[in-house]
């Protein structure tokens, strides 16, 4: 069979299977997702897992547990101020999952062995249950915080979502983000102003937890 004639019919059981799976909008993040994965950089099972709004977690108890189980984070790394409880326990399940997938960084992953910098981020909001949404991007993220997910701020403090085009990560301190760096660099704690470009913040809003967002 000729290569076009088989990619054509590869393309349209794609297709299908997103059609079925109520993920038509996601198709090209799921496509990359898979790529990646078939590739050897992701976790296939992951991005076949994906169904519709909803996302199945991993078989696993995080560790940060919502805000009211983790308690809240006063002061961290030069920063008193906290922006949120919920921005407090996502930046610890975010730094336990760093941790339990020995800081390795794969573009497009979302754990549990590797993250990408909006894997982690997900994956982290994800646990706590401040987002139980489809996984969002570095592009994406601005519309599910509109949502009632997150607020835009001028001010960073502990635990919100420092954001640029193309990298996020989450704030641990003055001038500090816990982030998945690249793969290089791995999942660490980074400087701010060393990653260059103005950035924007997000606070994660208390009470949205458990709550459940689409795309659509």
């Amino acid at each position: 069979m000729p290569t076009l004639g088989l990619l054509s019919i590869i393309v349209g059981i794609w297709f299908i299977r997103q059609v079925a799976v109520g993920r038509v909008k996601d198709i090209r993040t799921d496509t990359r997702d898979a790529l990646n994965a078939v590739l050897g950089n992701g976790d296939i099972k992951s991005v076949m897992a994906r169904k519709g709004s909803n996302v199945s977690p991993f078989a696993e108890t995080p560790g940060g547990g919502n805000s009211a189980a983790g308690g809240a984070v006063t002061s961290v790394n030069g920063l008193n101020n906290v922006g949120s409880n919920v921005g407090g326990a996502v930046l610890r399940e975010a730094q336990r999952l760093g941790a339990a997938a020995n800081n390795r960084y794969v573009f497009g992953a979302t754990g549990p062995n590797s993250y990408d910098c909006s894997g982690l981020v997900w994956r982290a909001m994800y646990n706590v249950g401040v987002y139980r949404g489809v996984r969002f991007t570095t592009y994406t993220f601005p519309v599910i915080a509109a949502r009632g997910v997150a607020r835009k701020v001028s001010s960073p403090a502990v635990g919100d979502i420092v954001l640029w085009t193309g990298h996020m990560g989450i704030v641990s301190g003055a001038n500090q983000m816990y982030n998945a760096a690249s793969s290089k660099s791995g999942i660490r704690t980074s400087s701010i102003s060393g990653h260059g470009g103005t950035p924007s913040y997000w606070r994660l809003i208390d009470g949205t937890s458990r709550a459940t967002y689409s795309q659509n």
